[in-house]
Parts: C-alpha cells; sequence; structure tokens
C-alpha cells in the first residue's frame, strides 16, 4: 500500500499540470458552455490540501482516497475542476468503486488519469450537442449521469471486470499520448462518452453491464465499440431497442452474452451499413432494432395456424431471466444467425454486407416483419448462413460484386404477400415435398441451387419466380423441381424462368405427377437448345388439359400433350435427346405441327417409348429425322398423317404408370430409324427422312400418307426370305431389306443359272414413288400388291425383279458422269436382266 505524502500529492498536481492541458487542448472548440465547464474554468490552478478534502467529502472517503489514489485525485482536479470532482466524489455512494473506477497509474490498475479525465470531458462535450435524432440530449448533468453509472453497477468487481477491462480490451493507452496512438485512443473514448451522454435513460447502460458477463463486455461490446463508425448509431439501436417495453435491454444482453467475437464484428458492420445506405423510403435505422424487437414479439404473422409451422410452436423471449423460450424462438435464432453469419472467417465485411442488404432494400413496416419471419419460419437458421450446410446467404455473391442474388432474394421477401408467405419459406428453406423424401444434406444440396437460381436469373425477371411461387399447388412444387436437378442443369431454369411464359412453366410443374421426369429432362437437355425448349413450351396451342386416369390420357390438349409424354414415356432423356438434335426455331415448327393437330398425343408416347426400347435406337434418332425434313413440303405433317393412320396407341395401351402392349407399328417405325447396319438393325433417320420427304402432297397428302401407313401396318409380322434356304425373315427386316440402298443390304440373288448376285434395296425415294403412283382414291388392289409384293413368298426373287423392270436408280446408266444409286443396273445386267436400261 502507498503511504499518503503531503509534499508530493501537492507536487504531483503542479508536475501533471502541463499533461492535463495537452490533452484538454484537443477538445477546444467552440460549445455550448455546461455548469461542468464553467466549474472547470473557475478552479483553474485550485489543488486542495488534505484538509480540505476531509471537509469536502467527508473523512473516510478522503483518507481512503488520498491513501489509495491521491497522485491521481491530484491530477484529476487538475483537469476537471477541484469542484466538478467533489461533486463526483460526493455523489458515488461507494468509495471502493470510485478508486477502483481511478485506479493507480503507477500499478495500470483502473482507468488512470488520462483516459477518466478525457471521459469526463467528452461526456461532457456531448452532453452540449444535439443527439442522432435532432434532439436535445435529456440533461447537461455530466457528473450526475458519471455517478449514476458507477452508483448502478452491482459492485466493484464490476468496475474492475467491466469498465475497466473494456477500455483495456479496447486497447487505449493510459497515456493518451502515446506517439501516433493518442488520437486513436481519443475516438475510441468518444465512442463510450456518446453513449453516456446521448442514452435516454443513462440507466439502460449499466443495467445492460450489470446483466452482460465480463467476457461478453470485454470481447463483443469491445468489438462493436471499435467496429461502429459513428456512435450516434449505436445510441439509436441500443435505445430503441430497450425502449420497446420493461426488460427489453434484455434482449440485448442476450445477443451480446451469446455471439462469438466475428458476430460481433458482424452487428458493428451492420449498424455501420444500414445507416450509410439508408434512404428517404428506406429509412433501415429504425429496421435493424425492430428486427430485434419483432423476432419474439409472439404475434400470430399469419394464419390461425400459424404456431405450428415454427419449430416448436411461437416461441416468446422470457424477459425476467433474459432467455429464449426454446432453442428455436426467435432470438436464439437471430444469434444463431449472427454467429454463422461470422463464422471462422476473417473477412465478415461481405457477410456483414449481405445482411444489410436485407434490411436496408426492405420496406419498413411489412419488409422488417417479413425478415422476422424468414428467420422465425426456417427449420434450422443454419439454413441460410453456415457455409459447411450452404446457407443461402453464404452462397450468394458479394453485393460489392454482383448483387444480383441478393437483389432477387430481397425483392422475393419484399414483394411476397405475407398470406403466401409460407411459399417463401419452403422455397429458401429446402423443406421436403410430395413425399420425395429426403435429409438434410439434401436440403443442403437444393439451397446451392437455389441460390445459383437467384444468382442467374436478372433482376427484372424475378417477378416471374414470385409468380410461380405464389400460384404453384402444392406449394413444394418448384422446390421439387429444383432439388433434383444436377448443379450443371440449374442455368437452365433461367431461360424456362425468364422466357417461358410463366402460367405454362406454373402448368407443367403442378401437373407432371412426378417431378423427378421434369427434372429429368431439364438435366439431359443440352443448355444451348434451351432457347428452343422455350419456344416448343411457349408453342403448344389449345386449352391445356389432360386426364391422367389410364385409357384417358389420349384425349390431352394443349400442354397436357406434353405432360403425357414427360410423365408416361419410358424415357425422358430420349425426349430430350430429341430436341438436342433440332437447331433451330424452324425444326421446333415442325415438331409443333406434328404435336398441335395431333389428336392422339399418346401416339408419341409409344414411339418415344419404343425408340427407347429398341438396343440400337433413341429418341435422338427422331430429332435427326425431323431435322431433316423439308419446310415447304409439308414434311412435318406427313409423318404426324403417318402416325395417325398406324394402328392407333392409347385407351387400352394406358396403365396407371406407364403403357403396355404398345402396337407393333410403332416398334417398326423406331427400328426403322434405329443405326443402320447392312439388315441387322434399322435404315437410320435419313432414310427415313428421304421416305417421307418423297411422299408427294398433291392431289391429297392425307391419302398419300395413309398409303404408307397401310403398307407399313399390312406387312406380315414374318416374311419368307427364299424358301428353303433362308426361311422367315422379321417385318423389320424385310423394310430394311427393301429401303438399305447399300449393295447387299437388300437381297444376294441365286438360282440355278445365275448367282449370288448382290442387289440393295430400293430405297426411299423408290419406295415412295410406287406409293405415290397409286391412285386417289386409293384402289385396294394397288396397295394390297405391295403388301403382296412384301409378304410373298419369295422376297428375294420380287425384289430383284422390281429393282430391274422399274430401272431404280438413275434411269440412264450410259450419260457420261450419272451414278447408279441405289445402283441396280450393275446387278441387273449380271443376271441378264437390264432391257429396260437399253435404249
Amino acid at each position: 500500500m502507498r503511504i499518503f505524502n503531503q509534499r508530493r500529492f501537492l507536487r504531483s498536481g503542479i508536475v501533471s499540470w502541463l499533461m492535463i492541458i495537452g490533452l484538454l487542448g484537443s477538445c477546444a472548440r467552440s460549445r455550448k458552455v455546461t455548469e461542468f465547464r464553467k466549474k472547470q474554468a473557475a478552479d483553474a490552478g485550485v489543488v486542495y490540501t488534505p484538509t480540505q478534502w476531509v471537509q469536502a467529502i467527508g473523512e473516510q472517503k478522503a483518507n481512503y482516497l488520498l491513501t489509495h489514489n491521491g497522485r491521481e485525485l491530484n491530477q484529476l482536479t487538475s483537469g476537471a475542476g477541484v469542484s466538478n470532482i467533489v461533486e463526483l466524489l460526493k455523489a458515488i455512494s461507494d468509495v471502493t468503486r470510485i478508486g477502483a473506477l481511478i485506479g493507480n497509474d503507477y500499478e495500470n490498475s483502473g482507468l488512470g488519469v488520462a483516459r477518466l479525465l478525457r471521459l469526463m470531458v467528452r461526456v461532457d462535450d456531448f452532453m452540449a450537442e444535439v443527439r442522432f435524432d435532432g434532439e436535445e440530449p435529456r440533461d447537461y448533468d455530466t457528473i450526475a449521469d458519471l455517478a449514476a453509472i458507477v452508483n448502478g453497477l452491482s459492485d466493484v468487481a464490476a468496475v474492475n471486470d467491466k469498465i475497466v477491462a473494456l477500455f483495456n480490451a479496447m486497447e487505449v493507452t493510459r497515456t493518451m499520448i502515446d506517439g501516433n496512438n493518442g488520437e486513436n485512443d481519443e475516438r475510441k473514448i468518444d465512442k463510450v462518452a456518446i453513449l453516456i451522454a446521448h442514452l435516454d435513460p443513462v440507466s439502460t447502460l449499466h443495467l445492460l453491464i450489470n446483466e452482460m458477463s465480463a467476457d461478453a463486455v470485454k470481447g463483443n461490446l469491445a468489438h462493436i465499440l471499435l467496429g461502429v463508425n459513428s456512435p450516434n448509431h449505436l445510441v439509436d439501436v441500443v435505445e430503441n431497442i430497450a425502449s420497446a417495453g420493461s426488460g427489453n435491454y434484455r434482449r440485448l444482453v442476450y445477443i451480446l452474452n451469446n455471439i462469438n467475437t466475428s458476430a460481433a464484428d458482424i452487428l458493428a458492420r451492420l449498424i455501420n451499413d444500414v445507416y450509410l445506405m439508408r434512404s428517404p423510403s428506406h429509412a433501415s435505422r429504425a429496421k435493424l432494432y425492430a428486427l430485434v424487437n419483432l423476432i419474439e414479439s409472439g404475434l400470430d404473422w399469419s394464419e390461425a395456424n400459424m404456431a405450428v409451422n415454427q419449430p416448436g410452436g411461437i416461441q416468446n423471449f422470457n424477459i425476467e431471466f433474459s432467455t429464449p423460450h426454446g432453442p428455436d424462438s426467435g432470438m436464439a435464432r437471430l444469434v444463431a444467425l449472427l454467429n454463422e453469419a461470422g463464422g471462422d472467417s476473417a473477412d465478415t465485411a461481405v457477410e456483414a454486407s449481405k445482411l444489410a442488404w436485407l434490411i436496408n432494400n426492405l420496406p419498413e413496416g411489412d419488409g422488417t416483419i417479413k425478415l422476422v419471419r424468414l428467420l422465425q419460419d426456417m427449420d434450422r437458421i443454419t439454413d441460410l448462413t453456415n457455409a459447411e450446410d450452404n446457407g443461402l446467404l453464404e452462397l450468394l455473391t458479394n453485393p460489392a460484386t454482383d448483387s444480383t442474388g441478393i437483389k432477387n432474394l430481397t425483392n422475393l421477401v419484399e414483394t411476397i404477400p405475407l398470406a403466401d408467405f409460407r411459399r417463401l419459406r419452403i422455397f429458401v428453406n429446402g423443406v421436403q415435398g410430395n413425399g420425395l423424401g429426403g435429409t438434410l444434406s439434401d436440403q443442403s444440396d437444393f439451397r446451392s441451387q437455389v441460390a445459383e437460381v437467384l444468382k442467374q436469373v436478372p433482376n427484372s425477371h424475378i417477378n416471374r419466380v414470385l409468380t410461380i411461387l405464389q400460384t404453384l399447388s402444392p406449394a413444394d412444387g418448384i422446390l421439387n423441381l429444383i432439388r433434383v436437378l444436377k448443379d450443371s442443369s440449374v442455368p437452365k431454369l433461367v431461360p424456362l424462368i425468364c422466357d417461358v411464359q410463366t402460367e405454362r412453366l406454373t402448368y407443367l410443374i403442378e401437373t407432371v405427377p412426378n417431378p423427378i421426369k421434369l427434372t429429368q429432362l431439364i438435366n439431359r437437355f443440352h443448355i444451348l437448345k434451351m432457347n428452343l425448349v422455350v419456344l416448343l413450351i411457349n408453342g403448344v396451342t389449345g386449352s391445356h388439359n389432360i386426364d391422367t386416369a389410364a385409357g384417358q390420357r389420349s384425349g390431352a390438349t394443349g400442354l397436357g400433350k406434353l405432360v403425357n409424354l414427360i410423365e408416361y414415356a419410358s424415357s425422358r432423356e430420349d425426349i430430350a435427346d430429341a430436341i438436342n438434335e433440332l437447331s433451330s426455331a424452324e425444326h421446333i415448327t415442325r415438331l409443333l405441327e406434328i404435336i398441335n393437330p395431333h389428336a392422339n398425343s399418346t401416339n408419341l408416347v409409344c414411339l418415344f417409348s419404343e425408340l427407347t426400347s429398341v438396343s440400337y435406337a433413341s429418341g435422338a434418332d427422331l430429332g435427326l429425322v425431323i431435322a431433316g425434313l423439308d419446310d415447304e413440303s409439308y414434311d412435318p405433317r406427313k409423318l404426324r398423317l403417318i402416325l395417325t393412320h398406324i394402328t392407333q396407341c392409347g385407351g387400352a395401351q394406358e396403365t396407371l404408370t406407364g403403357l403396355t402392349n404398345i402396337p407393333s407399328d410403332f416398334t417398326l417405325l423406331a427400328q426403322l430409324m434405329g443405326t443402320q447396319s447392312t439388315h441387322t438393325q434399322g435404315v437410320g433417320h435419313a432414310a427415313v427422312a428421304q421416305l417421307i420427304k418423297s411422299l408427294q402432297e398433291e392431289p391429297n397428302l392425307e391419302a398419300t400418307a395413309e398409303r404408307l401407313a397401310r403398307v407399313l401396318k399390312g406387312v406380315n409380322a414374318e416374311v419368307t426370305y427364299v424358301p428353303a434356304i433362308e426361311g422367315r425373315i422379321s417385318k423389320r427386316e424385310a423394310f430394311v431389306r427393301l429401303l438399305n440402298t447399300t449393295v447387299g443390304s437388300g437381297i444376294v440373288y441365286s438360282d440355278e443359272s445365275v448367282g449370288p448376285i448382290a442387289f440393295p434395296g430400293l430405297g426411299p425415294i423408290h419406295l415412295a414413288t410406287m406409293i405415290n403412283k397409286a391412285a386417289d382414291p386409293i384402289p385396294p388392289q394397288v396397295l394390297d400388291s405391295l403388301t403382296i409384293l412384301l409378304n410373298d413368298n419369295d422376297l428375294m426373287e420380287k425384289l430383284a425383279f422390281v429393282g430391274c423392270i422399274d430401272r431404280v436408280g438413275d434411269p440412264d446408266p450410259f450419260v457420261a458422269g450419272h451414278v447408279q444409286s441405289p445402283d441396280f443396273y450393275t446387278p441387273c445386267a449380271a443376271m441378264g436382266a437390264a432391257e429396260k436400261w437399253l435404249p
């Protein structure tokens, strides 16, 4: 213990005066003259003797302070004026608190002279300035307010462990003139001083400090004070939270006691950013404290059963015990939000800017309520911010770099009516939908895809997402669509959202019974073909309707036809592959010419299903057939009419889950479109397209298409190729031998006198010519003769006979440069049957 020495006591006041003058000089400016300043000026140079101290504050206080803080007491009176110090000491009831606050500069205890003096002077300076709201401070009594804070602390330990510890944690040097740190030290003390001067009532400050842990004071509170640019903003937030109701300051206590230091930095940046970005239409300063005040108000935010939608029901903050009602209640979630946003990253500015963007750009009133509602309704608050859980905010781009994503999320929150807010919760939360099941990790993956949608949809089109969210039934339809998309497929949603008529996209999402099938389709589309997909969906005509019951689907209209195809074809991949092979708007027009007038959409379902089942065929083959047609010659109509006149699919073929007993005509078409390989597979898409193109339009397009359909239907399932040599061949092989123009792929002729001689098939052009030459109306014997040709018991002989008699290929082989295609002249000449080529 230091022994009091009167001579040293008096001398120390003179020695320290120069330091005090320098310290106070930094504060000089034009200001209102307060009582504190008047007494300070009047007492300049006045120093009390020990006897005078006893007379002024009483023997007990004087002896204690002169023994423990004598040197510091002398310096304080020199700087602040003895009258002010006497008033302060008399107003503080517990002398040990005074001693702990002043401290001993030799022993580095307490605040010390320089820090305490600066605090007193700056509190008085701020007493002479208007508050953040333009109002005058509550009073001009600097001494009374400082005394009220010290008296209001719980005990002397709070002085040391909280007040002094706070200044130390903020790294305010004891001398306040430590090289270049002096100015920084002054700014740090100013932040505390303005709280004392402007906070109304000032008792809020010691109430907060009393109920905060020492660690929270020197940790989180220090971080916030250091981080805020303007302490006026901090006064605004603290005051409006604390004044919202009796004991409401405990909301702040809970936050500050439970956030981590990174979250404290986030909170400081929020306080800064919501002011820097505020505008008249979005007065952000009210929103930050409104967020805290509303987060656990216990209000029923929407429907009467809203309580069951928040985990554990609506949970209120227990003001009396400074605790939330439960782990999922609003205050706990707000703390978790701040903690997760801070995370382990040193760069808290990015996450703070995202939260600030939401707060700043949502309007007052409903906007803040909706943000609160979002935090209340999330299954887990980490779904917004945690990087490991793919928190939605964490996944969005830094607004300083690209604000598209956070703007879109803000617009959704702002625009969606409260009555529909659960739909937004489903969207951003990733709750399970429509019996898809899944785990929390599935929700994590889903949010990464939602984030991509938000980042890639232009801000001008986000209203389309809102419309989809509001009109979908069930509400989780878009969730089911997005969740099972591959990451690489998420960008494909952007043209669908932006360019497909919204009611059409909504119809598809909510009408396709199994949403996984819709996502399978999107996953398979090539990203560069999405513009064509948009044209297809927008181009389907008619009212949209489908009865998905077995036996009823073939009557679907409008987009119901696409629903039929997507849900009940064997493979979505083959549907997508067909479109992936198209390359222009004209190609989509051809496809629409097949779909729109076609009364029986199940025919396309059957065709695609058979393209899937035939091992050497795929949906891509149908796409290539369509791409190989001509627009000018009504080719798409021919293909549609062929599908109309073959054995129809639908009705009895439709089951609850798909198709059964598909007519063989569709199998044959799929087989013929399949990859060419002599006569063991198909003839390829080019030959099928050529056959369709070669059918004439005049005088009756439908009659011509029907003729081909009758031939396809009329040929037997098995055909005799050469009696007693190779037995019977399939219908598919018969048509392949007929259409394949490669020599040797048609027939190999042989009899007693000649052979073997390899022939090509007649080819698609000649087969079409034979059909075109049939009169109209169709004489049954004409088509029957062609059918008989294929059904005959000697296909080898008949094909060779037709080829040589009809001079299939170039009619004049003797013209230089002409190439036989197919080359029938060579095999016909070899067997002595080329008379038709002779002049």
